[in-house]
């Protein structure tokens, strides 16, 4: 078992966590309503994780709380957070800044990535254990 501490981004009361993705440090929250992990097209192009974006995999359509998006399938060869890691690791990317969306996250991680984990989110500690 590994606990680890977490923020809340105030003005969302949301999760955040640090994630890797080919060594290259992002902000994710941790989001227990979606179905897969989603990361935002323009940290994929502005930052140095090494992937070509030219290349995406099949599209996909996807149901969020806002609505209806188009988003793309990408692997990369490491995803690391709280402790675990991941392996040619495939999740959505979406442009937000396209649909008007300047967060202070670069994406969500989503269930998909705590397959065959235990999670426990404390919130009176700020804790999340992982087994």
């Amino acid at each position: 078992m590994k606990t680890f501490k977490f923020t809340l981004l105030p003005k969302i009361g949301a999760i955040v966590v640090k994630a890797y993705v080919n060594g290259y440090k992002l902000n994710l929250l941790l989001d227990t309503g979606a179905t897969n992990t989603i990361i935002d097209h323009n940290i994929l192009l502005m930052s140095d994780i090494g992937y070509n974006l030219t290349n995406t995999g099949e599209e996909l359509i996807f149901e969020t709380a806002s609505g209806i998006i188009n988003a793309n399938w990408v692997n990369v060869d490491s995803f690391i957070s709280l402790g675990i890691h991941k392996v040619n690791f495939k999740f959505a990317t979406y442009d937000f800044l396209s649909e008007g969306i300047i967060p202070e996250y670069d994406g969500m991680l989503g269930l998909d990535f705590f397959q065959n984990h235990k999670i426990c989110i404390d919130f009176v500690k700020s804790e999340i254990t992982i087994s």
